[in-house]
Formats: structure tokens, C-alpha cells, sequence
């Protein structure tokens, strides 16, 4: 049987190609499988496993702009920061700032998920980070340093979203 991270990964395809081919339902789809797969791992010595994966499908629905299942999936994420890696506790708070909209709590969080990002070598994460500074800020320099941390990395998809209208979903 599929272990916890291929199942996610598998959500994570369905949601990428179907939105991708115009079938608005994968996202729902990809979301339940996801969520079926974090709810399962539990108390069974998986639990930073779990909060990951919740943590990855929080910024993932956050950043769509669907901040109740955004805020259902953090609920998820029980275990303290110290006991998680920096590329989930940067989720964690970059889905808390996202949540919590505009103002000081909310650039507060931003800015604690580019720091918890900066201590990792994840440039694509390093780049996420900063593109949700630059959303709660509305500041066009965290944008250009997102752009410049997915250049190096070579993430053209990533690029290419960056100034499309809004740094809002």
C-alpha cells in the first residue's frame, strides 16, 4: 500500500493537472485525499508526518484563497515548533498570516516564515515565503525577492505567477 507522503503526492498531482485541464473539481478532490491521509497517520509514531502534510495542504489551500480548510488543516498541527522541521513550522506561519489577513499579527507571521525558511536550503520555499510577506504587505521588494529566489532555483512556473494582478489570490 501507498505510504503517507505518496498519497499526498498523488492529491497533489490531481489537483495540479486537473485545475490545470480545467476540472475545478480536482482541487476538492485532491484536498479530501490529502486531508484522508493526515487524519490517518495519528498517534502511530507519524505525528510530525501528519503535521507536515497538514501544514503543506494549509499554505496550498491558503494561498488559493480557501482560508477555512486552511484553518481546518492547521488545526491538524498539534506538536510544538520544536519538535518540526523549519520548512513546516515556515508553512505553519505563512498559512497563520494568510489567515489572518492584513496588519501587525499578519506580518508578524510572515516575517517569522521567512526566517524559519531562510534556515533551510529549500530556495523554492525561501521564495514562497517571501511572496507571502509580499501579500500581507502588499510590498513590491518581497515580490522581486521571491522572483529572484525561484529564478535561481529555475522555477518558471513560480516566476511567471508574480505580479499577474494581485499578490492575492
Amino acid at each position: 500500500a501507498p505510504g503517507p507522503g505518496e498519497w499526498v503526492g498523488r492529491a497533489r498531482a490531481v489537483q495540479a493537472v486537473g485545475v490545470r485541464g480545467g476540472d475545478h473539481g480536482a482541487w476538492g478532490r485532491g484536498v479530501e485525499g490529502g486531508r484522508a491521509v493526515v487524519g490517518a497517520t495519528g498517534p502511530d509514531g507519524l505525528g510530525s508526518v501528519r503535521v507536515y502534510h497538514a501544514a503543506l495542504l494549509a499554505l496550498v489551500a491558503a494561498m488559493d484563497g480557501d482560508l477555512s480548510e486552511a484553518e481546518h488543516l492547521l488545526e491538524l498541527c498539534e506538536l510544538p515548533a520544536d519538535e518540526l522541521g523549519a520548512d513546516t513550522v515556515a508553512r505553519m506561519s505563512a498559512t497563520q498570516a494568510l489567515v489572518a489577513g492584513n496588519g501587525e499579527d499578519a506580518v508578524r507571521l510572515a516575517q517569522a516564515a521567512v526566517t524559519a525558511a531562510e534556515r533551510t536550503d529549500d530556495l523554492n520555499l525561501q521564495g514562497a515565503m517571501r511572496l507571502t510577506l509580499a501579500r500581507v504587505t502588499d510590498d513590491p521588494h518581497e515580490a522581486e525577492a521571491a522572483r529572484r529566489l525561484f529564478e535561481s532555483k529555475g522555477n518558471v512556473a513560480a516566476t511567471g505567477t508574480i505580479g499577474l494582478s494581485s499578490y492575492r489570490p
